[in-house]
């Protein structure tokens, strides 16, 4: 995380094999939108080196410098470590490796708040996570229990940024009727949400800690 009182970071990148591997070090800005994740060339964050070669058993330190203030609501970014393309081959497949890290520039005043709801997807149950708070909330557990259904959990990573919708797929076997009422207990890198929802209800009810 960086901000402006710490606008400097470093990253420790160690090559725990026998090969050379050439990488590039780059920041994107990173927003989300229906499809998914979107990734955009930004100049807020400087990386360098950008480029280098990590030879077998050695390391390189990563340096970041922040380019730009706080807003009203979090920045978003991931650092992109990829290999440049001189193809190894590992069991007969080409593989090139390619690492996403979230960095985070938080604002000055962050509120963490979550509106859920419930629908019955072609697959199962789905819980619908919006974030309308100014912070980014990584989602870990979710719990779900009901007088018309069994208990349901399921184990997740998944990062739902300010003003996105994740959406979290339950157990294929678990459904429950549109109108049902279900019991939700969210674990997160923030606080622990506990909502009500009704399955197949557009408006969801804000979890609290």
């Amino acid at each position: 995380m960086l901000d402006p009182q710490n606008p400097n970071a470093v990253m420790t990148l160690i090559n725990h094999g026998n090969s050379d591997t050439l990488l590039q070090l780059n920041v994107l800005a990173w927003t989300q939108e229906q499809t998914g994740d979107v990734l955009t060339p930004t100049r807020e964050i400087l990386a360098n080196p950008g480029v280098f070669l990590l030879k077998g058993g050695e390391q390189q330190v990563a340096r970041f410098a922040l380019r730009t203030g706080q807003d009203i609501k979090e920045r978003s970014y991931r650092i992109v470590i990829q290999e440049v393309p001189r193809q190894r081959v590992e069991n007969g497949l080409s593989t090139v490796l390619r690492l996403l890290v979230p960095l985070f520039v938080p604002t000055p005043n962050p509120n963490v708040s979550m509106e859920w709801s419930a629908r019955q997807g072609p697959e199962g149950l789905e819980i619908l996570a919006h974030n309308i708070g100014n912070t980014h909330v990584q989602i870990k557990t979710v719990k779900l229990t009901g007088s018309a259904m069994a208990p349901a959990s399921k184990t997740v990573n998944l990062y739902v940024l300010p003003g996105a919708t994740g959406t979290i797929r339950m157990p294929a076997a678990k459904s429950a009727a549109v109108g049902t009422a279900l019991q939700l207990a969210v674990e997160s890198d923030q606080i622990t949400f506990n909502a009500s929802v009704r399955v197949g209800a557009q408006e969801g009810v804000a979890g609290h800690p």
